[in-house]
């Protein structure tokens, strides 16, 4: 007697009916989805404003508080960070006697934030004796990005106002408009850090902002050789394709600052930021330095008070650089200076 094995079921799928959707639920999955956006990133505002794991935003905000927090001094120095960590406001004051402020950022928020920040300064305290403006040479062919500009704390209106060589399109507006307020999109990077390092309890370096003084200076102890070396080959190898010139939004800013020193009797001093031996003697670096120096001095030529300092910059050797134009505090004592000196020959005529 034979038996048959027990047939086997084959698997089925679950009949899945999709419900019926009206226009009207539509919408409301669609609003709701909107909403809880919107609600995400207004709720996170705050919280990247003052948790951003962004070093170069932190500096940029600290540098505009201290704008507005500091009573009036002799000389503001503007720039980006070779000038942070640079030019030291208390060797300033010990060599020329002359109280002085660093509000030196990043090299993304270009002369822009210099002329802004002149301007900001101008409106709101008594006009300085003087104003320094250093650069690092591939600042100068950089263009206008709303992300760094987002930074300013000003209104979008107000923005216009002070950049009013900048093509206020839409995409402008739009730019500014979401790197401020959607923060998610943003500071994708920064917000995906921030949540790793709350989830793993890891713990924040020192951030650079914590590091800047009451003056604006920011005190940097130790040199880095390897970071020194590996910051060189970059610049090498950009070096090869990077031609001299100066984008429209720095050329117009820097013009502005010419103009405001005119007005306003304020001596105005371009500078060339201290860089690293081995950069000074690349065959490349100094082509493109001679020909950016040529552009710079022809834009300054209606400038009444003042100059441009270093058309070839001062360098310097590893043992005091954290990389090719960043300076310890011992580097930044020393071309501070360099600087006095240079600025006393220039006031007094020689």
């Amino acid at each position: 007697m034979s038996t048959e094995a027990p047939k086997k079921e084959r698997p089925t799928v679950p009949d899945e009916s999709s419900p019926v959707l009206s226009k009207r639920s539509v919408w409301l999955t669609v609003g709701g989805v909107i909403l809880f956006a919107f609600l995400a990133n207004l709720a996170l505002i705050p919280i990247m404003a003052k948790c951003t794991p962004n070093s170069g935003y932190k500096i940029v905000h600290k540098k505009w508080q201290l704008l507005s927090e500091t009573p009036d001094v002799d000389i503001v120095i503007v720039g980006d960070s070779s000038g942070d960590q640079g030019v030291d406001p208390d060797v300033l004051k010990q060599e020329l006697g002359l109280s002085a402020l660093n509000l030196c950022t990043v090299g993304d928020m270009m002369v822009l934030n210099d002329a802004a920040m002149v301007e900001e300064y101008l409106r709101t305290h008594t006009a300085p004796k003087m104003v320094i403006d250093l650069h690092v040479y591939d600042v100068w062919e950089r263009d206008v990005a709303g992300s760094a500009l987002a930074q300013i704390p000003f209104s979008v209106g107000q923005l216009k106002q002070v950049t009013p060589w900048i093509k206020h399109d839409f995409d402008w507006t739009a730019d500014i408009v979401t790197s401020r307020y959607l923060p998610l999109y943003s500071e994708s990077k920064s917000f995906k850090q921030l949540v790793f390092n709350t989830l793993t309890r890891k713990k924040a370096r020192t951030d650079e902002a914590d590091k800047i003084g009451p003056n604006g200076f920011l005190r940097q102890e130790n040199s880095d050789p390897d970071l020194v070396n590996s910051d060189l080959a970059k610049h090498t190898e950009t070096l090869q394709n990077l031609k001299a010139t100066i984008s429209d939004t720095n050329k117009q800013a820097l013009q502005r600052l010419i103009q405001l020193s005119n007005e306003k009797g304020f001596s105005f001093y371009l500078v060339s930021a201290p860089i690293y031996q081995g950069l000074a003697d690349l065959a490349t670096f100094q082509k493109h330095q001679k020909e950016l120096s040529a552009k710079l001095e022809e834009i300054l030529k209606p400038l009444k008070n003042g100059g441009y300092l270093f058309p070839e910059p001062r360098s310097f050797p590893m043992e005091v650089m954290q990389n090719v134009d960043h300076l310890t505090v011992t580097g930044a004592e020393d071309f501070t200076k360099q600087l006095v000196e240079e600025i006393r020959k220039h006031e007094s005529g020689i």
